[in-house]
């Protein structure tokens, strides 16, 4: 499995398999909502066919509906399906018992959300701890692994160090670099690495593992 993914920065099923083809043997592709909400999850069965595929649609609500959900992306071609570890320890439960551990992804916090972000959104008094207890309760979940930012790495680590260590928003070498550096296993580039950009040319220098 590649070490390095990309997000496919289209909502168009040929613009997707075009640029998931380009990327073929460099990376791996990351498929968000946007993409899934217009050619529809069939867009997954698609790209699998010519690249790694991580589905980062943040599965959540109702367990069953979640582990339905989940099931199906990874009968269409899924590496990886992610959940949102807010949601919950069974939701992420009913999901890893749906496709495995090892195909699921517990995302923490997004990039940007800084401390006055998570205390508004009345999560905690601190991204650190918000964090932490996220990973923690995805370990006891069962999932794989978890999908945090580059600074998030080291507390995830601390919480849970069984756990595969995906990370997001790198927009250059230096941000891969340091991402593999603490620990990463796998890294997520910016939508806007690839965004009107010709993939061989964008993804150049960039380490794959």
């Amino acid at each position: 499995m590649t070490a390095l993914w990309a997000v496919l920065p289209t909502r168009s099923a040929e613009a997707a398999v075009r640029t998931a083809t380009a990327c073929s043997g460099r990376c791996g592709v990351v498929v968000t909502a946007a993409l899934l909400a217009g050619p529809g999850p069939s867009v997954v069965a698609a790209l699998a066919r010519v690249a790694p595929v991580i589905v980062l649609a943040g599965l959540h609500g109702e367990p069953a509906d979640a582990a339905m959900a989940a099931r199906r992306l990874v009968e269409y071609g899924a590496a990886r399906v992610s959940v949102q570890a807010v949601d919950g320890a069974e939701t992420m439960a009913a999901v890893t018992e749906a496709v495995g551990g090892d195909r699921v992804l517990a995302v923490t916090l997004r990039p940007g959300l800084d401390d006055a972000g998570v205390a508004g959104a009345r999560l905690g008094d601190s991204r650190g701890r918000v964090v932490s207890r996220l990973a923690a309760a995805a370990a006891a979940a069962g999932v794989g692994g978890v999908l945090c930012t580059i600074g998030d790495l080291g507390v995830v680590h601390q919480v849970a160090p069984h756990l595969e260590r995906y990370t997001w928003g790198a927009r250059s070498r230096a941000d891969a670099e340091a991402a593999f550096g603490r620990g990463a296993t796998g890294v997520i580039l910016d939508a806007a690495v690839l965004a009107g950009q010709d993939p061989n040319e964008a993804l150049a220098g960039f380490p794959e593992e």
